[in-house]
């Protein structure tokens, strides 16, 4: 049941890292077009681009978790016999499952502080930006709890 979950979700983060991922590209693109080929900027570019990119950024993270492609001291482990193995997985995953608690709780408790904070150009709350981090530490905690299921049943990562 949670890895099916994981999947839509999966379907969902897809879509709006994608999403996140052209609106930046567009705004870039238009920047750089209208400032070389015109002498003029666009108001907006460098708030825009910003908020796409640390949304993609923050989305994507739970994508990478899924797949297995964090950073990782992988070739030790995989030097040890199946039990310890298994039991250093399980370990580390649940030390990263840890932090990423402490992180959305502590994501969560600023929220509240930067709904009066207002961005310069475009006046987007701040509180938009720092969305971003419990949304993506949440999703990231999603694709992380089937990889713990999996692990502790005896499969790998």
């Amino acid at each position: 049941m949670i890895s099916s979950f994981a999947e839509k979700v999966t379907g969902f983060t897809r879509l709006w890292v994608g999403c996140f991922a052209a609106v930046m590209t567009a705004v870039i693109v238009g920047e750089v077009v209208m400032r070389y080929g015109f002498g003029k900027s666009i108001y907006f570019a460098e708030e825009l681009s910003r908020l796409s990119f640390v949304w993609a950024g923050f989305l994507a993270t739970s994508l990478a978790l899924r797949k297995g492609v964090h950073a990782s001291v992988q070739l030790i482990v995989d030097r040890f016999p199946e039990a310890p193995k298994r039991f250093v997985t399980v370990f580390s995953q649940g030390a990263v499952l840890f932090f990423l608690g402490v992180v959305f709780v502590s994501a969560v408790t600023v929220l509240p502080h930067q709904w009066g904070q207002l961005t310069p150009t475009m006046e987007i709350r701040m509180f938009w930006f720092y969305l971003s981090v419990p949304v993506g530490v949440g999703l990231m905690i999603i694709q992380l709890l089937p990889l713990v299921q999996k692990s502790m049943k005896g499969g790998d990562k």
